[in-house]
């Protein structure tokens, strides 16, 4: 089963870097799953990490770290990072933001922020 947002994830990973992608939903609804179903069968590397639930932020820069490193390993001229349950890490905007800067516009990663919102009755 497919949902029909992974054809909407796939056309963004088809664009060029230049938007952070944040896949936003209540929990258990299938947030993950539709990103590792539209990452599927891609041909750049792509880097699932589960973020730190003790909110560290430095967690962030360290799988950031690794995405740079598996990318000039590969020599790959891009590579999508995923950060899965992003919404447990401390300001997690200023982290990715600040990863995402340092890379500049001048490559890096294609980056899909996964978190969970809190559904309200």
């Amino acid at each position: 089963f497919e949902r029909e947002e992974v054809a909407v994830l796939r056309s963004r990973l088809a664009e060029p870097r230049r938007r952070i992608q944040i896949v936003s939903s209540p929990h258990g609804v299938g947030k993950t799953t539709a990103v590792q179903q539209a990452t599927e069968g891609l041909q750049v590397p792509v880097l699932f990490a589960s973020c730190p639930q003790d909110g560290d932020e430095a967690g962030v820069s360290e799988v950031w770290q690794m995405a740079r490193q598996m990318m000039a390993a590969q020599r790959a001229p891009e590579l999508v990072l995923v950060l899965d349950g992003i919404d447990a890490v401390f300001d997690w905007r200023e982290a990715v933001k600040c990863e995402w800067d340092t890379d500049g516009h001048n490559g890096g990663c294609k980056v899909f922020c996964v978190r969970a919102i809190i559904a309200l009755p």
